[in-house]
């Protein structure tokens, strides 16, 4: 691919909440549904197909690339791959694999195809975006832009919401079948979707057209990475893309904040053995903390070690770093904010409210910061104020479905299941493959005593991610509650094995093999859940429990009436209720 010359760009967001503010206004402004590809390089000329790129690499002039070539050379490589057998799905050998769906898995092991990478995660975008540019395998150094800094990278947002360009298409499609121009009645040429072949096949370019292709999950990379696909007319496909430009000198930092923060890495994104090896290979350069010149270089920026320190778990060290920060730029609004993290998570709400809240003087419309102070506040029992600030997100971004979401939360808490329920509903309109939403609808429909419902939310949650051990931990509780004790003791056994340390599980494992008799069972899991168990209201719940399996009914009894007087403290609604049936069950 030609590349330009590199141009620093003045107007390249050079932080993740500078970007999100950037994807907003692009939303904001033009509506629509967008999807995002990340390229870590700016100066490549357009966004078109590998295979395109294969066949100019390969000394084709650009006009004679038709679409006769590319689908006879996509057709020709399905060919041969059903011919040796390797038309099954590398996470279900038992899936038989669509023409499509062989497209997208050798598109995701390094192939060339006609589709189009993009994702319907904006911040996975973001992550290819700050991909360093890649190591030459010679010398093992990292090549740079001629005025030797890391070349810009940028992210692009494309609006599939149009019908006269969008043409959805889905796995059963052949390309016959979606790339078939014939006469209509009225003389027009129209594209078909007909299961039945017309008599003449014409694959020429199609103006106009981009085909747009959700592949669901046929392999654990593809449902990762959010994978959309899309192909057909690039010319109009680059007409139509917006454009965010992400600064060469802050992809690391953005890398690294993207990890920390979001649980994005190559790791992730790649998950599975290929995306391991990829993760590992030689050009992927090792951290190695004895490198002095890295070492000076964060040590110079009072941020980056601020990033540094909050990730390793130091939240003093990361807030007098991010303290310094601010100090050098009291207007710096994502300092606040990741020192408002930092002091949440060493417990001081009311210090990270204050961070909030300066935030929120220097950006009135930053909804994230509006969102996470309401998530402290729920977190203080505040529910009101917590609604309160959920509320003010949604006003400055009604798509913002974890606004919704984290709203949903609070109102469960507070025992508005109602509204709830209607919070999580609306937070899975707007993003309806996010398990946590559904997790979280299921506890409400639970709280309300419609286990139906809720074990109904739970089963999709676990579909979406069947390693959500929450979703199986809040399914046995479900299933308890409906009598059917057996279910919830193997959903919560599930939860265990995805998480050694998830202490409820224990603990409720426990209370359910004691109903059905299971006492050596039972106490086992009581004293694992004792030890697991950091809060004091579960401790002494917990202690009361193990003395009711041992038969001191009194030090059970005081055991649990402590928990309780801590539970209405803390306005836990739903510890309450335990306590209060277990005592009433003593």
């Amino acid at each position: 691919m030609a590349k330009k010359e590199s141009k620093k760009d003045n107007k390249a967001v050079d932080s993740v909440a500078g970007y999100l503010k950037a994807v907003k206004e692009i939303i904001n402004k033009k509506g629509g549904g967008f999807i995002f590809r990340g390229q870590k390089n700016e100066s490549w000329e357009k966004v078109s197909s590998c295979v395109e790129r294969r066949f100019e690499k390969s000394g084709y002039e650009p006009e004679k690339i038709t679409w006769e070539i590319i689908i006879e050379n996509q057709k020709e490589i399905i060919f041969q791959i059903k011919k040796s057998l390797r038309h099954f799905s590398t996470d279900r050998p038992e899936l038989e694999l669509k023409e499509m769906e062989i497209l997208a898995e050798i598109q995701h092991y390094g192939g060339a195809t006609l589709l189009i990478d993009f994702t319907k995660n904006a911040l996975n975008a973001l992550w290819f975006a700050c991909e360093p540019e890649s190591l030459d395998k010679k010398d093992n150094k990292q090549p740079k832009e001629k005025d030797g800094i890391e070349p810009n990278g940028v992210v692009y947002l494309f609006d599939t919401s149009d019908p006269q360009i969008i043409k959805d298409i889905n796995a059963e499609s052949t390309f016959e079948e979606i790339i078939t121009i014939k006469q209509n009645t009225d003389g027009k040429e129209e594209t078909t979707f007909e299961s039945e072949k017309p008599k003449e096949t014409i694959l020429e370019p199609i103006k106009q057209k981009i085909f747009y292709w959700e592949p669901g999950r046929i392999s654990q990379r593809v449902f990762s990475q959010c994978s959309v696909f899309v192909f057909g007319d690039s010319s109009i496909l680059n007409e139509k893309l917006s454009k965010i430009v992400i600064s060469g000198d802050r992809k690391r930092g953005i890398r690294e904040e993207l990890t920390k923060v979001h649980n994005i890495s190559d790791m992730a994104l790649f998950d599975d053995f290929y995306g391991f090896a990829w993760a590992n290979r030689i050009e992927s350069l090792l951290k190695k903390p004895q490198d002095k010149k890295k070492i000076e270089y964060i040590a110079q920026d009072p941020y980056e070690m601020g990033l540094y320190e909050l990730e390793r778990k130091n939240f003093d060290k990361a807030i007098e770093y991010f303290t310094q920060e601010i100090i050098r730029n009291p207007k710096n609004i994502i300092s606040y904010y990741y020192r408002a993290s930092a002091k949440n998570r060493k417990g001081d709400l009311g210090g990270a409210i204050e961070d909030y809240n300066k935030a929120i003087e220097l950006d009135p419309k930053n909804d994230l910061a509006y969102m996470n102070r309401g998530n402290v506040r729920g977190k203080k029992s505040e529910f009101d104020l917590a609604i309160e600030d959920h509320t003010k997100a949604i006003e400055l971004d009604p798509k913002n479905a974890l606004a919704y979401y984290n709203r949903g939360i609070s109102r469960n808490r507070k025992g508005d299941l109602d509204l709830a329920i209607e919070d999580h509903t609306k937070a899975i309109e707007l993003d309806p493959k996010n398990a946590h939403f559904y997790n979280n609808r299921g506890n409400a429909r639970e709280n309300k005593n419609d286990f139906t419902g809720a074990i109904k939310d739970y089963n999709k949650a676990l579909e979406l991610d069947p390693k959500f051990a929450s979703a199986y931990f809040n399914r046995g509780i479900a299933r308890g509650k409906k009598g059917d004790l057996d279910l919830a003791i193997e959903d919560y056994t599930k939860a265990i094995g995805l998480d050694l340390e998830i202490a409820p599980a224990y603990m409720n494992r426990g209370n359910a093999e004691s109903k059905i008799g299971k006492h050596d069972e039972a106490l086992e899991d009581f004293k694992r859940a004792f030890e697991l168990f950091d809060d004091d209201m579960y401790k002494k719940y917990v202690a009361g429990l193990i003395c009711r399996e041992e038969g001191k009914k009194e030090e059970a009894r005081k055991y649990l009436e402590e928990a309780l007087a801590i539970a209405k403290k803390k306005n836990n609604i739903w510890m309450i209720k335990k306590i209060e049936e277990t005592l009433k069950d003593l």
